[in-house]
């Protein structure tokens, strides 16, 4: 399953980044809501910028991560239509459709667990970068945030993983008969 996570990288990094932005602005807007009592303040370039972090700016956040739904369940359909033989040979050697399921699931969620982490890392960066050092006691939110995309992972492997279950071991396996052997057996 990892092997399929990191064999398909190029089109799961698609995934890992759309799941990590809005993953990255949450963490951002969370630590500005609790730590800065919902001021975002700090100075570019020489000039002091203020903003109030509100409904709004969450509302942003949720349609980023419906979006982020919406390009996982994409990329793992895609994943699962180019892993048809294999899903195929799993479930004719006796994998029930549970544990198909929980197959696709768990490839959503090590994706989700991938872009949180890399969404943490990339908003604790902003957030040193705006504020300077940030002490251990504040990283509990950020930490536990970073988390929460394991959930759109699975959400977004749930409509995948339906259709892996439909798929029925001889239809997935109609490409394999296909392959035509060329054998020249004249001997000269």
């Amino acid at each position: 399953m990892n092997v399929s996570v990191i064999g398909r990288l190029n089109r799961n990094i698609v995934s890992i980044i759309a799941i990590a932005l809005p993953t990255s602005l949450l963490i951002l807007f969370l630590y500005v809501s609790f730590r800065l009592n919902g001021v975002l303040y700090t100075s570019w370039l020489g000039q002091y910028v203020s903003m109030e972090v509100g409904t709004p700016h969450y509302a942003a956040v949720a349609i980023s991560v419906m979006i982020a739904i919406l390009t996982t369940a994409e990329i793992l359909w895609q994943n699962m239509k180019e892993r048809s033989h294999e899903i195929s040979l799993l479930k004719a050697l006796g994998w029930k459709n549970k544990h198909v399921r929980y197959m696709v699931l768990l490839e959503g969620a090590v994706i989700g667990l991938l872009g949180g982490l890399f969404g943490g890392l990339i908003s604790l960066v902003i957030i040193y970068f705006m504020y300077g050092l940030i002490s251990f006691s504040e990283i509990g939110l950020p930490l536990i945030t970073c988390l929460s995309p394991i959930l759109v992972g699975i959400i977004g492997g749930w409509i995948p993983s339906r259709m892996a279950m439909k798929m029925e071991p001889v239809e997935g396996m109609k490409g394999i008969g296909t392959i035509k052997w060329n054998f020249n057996l004249d001997i000269e």
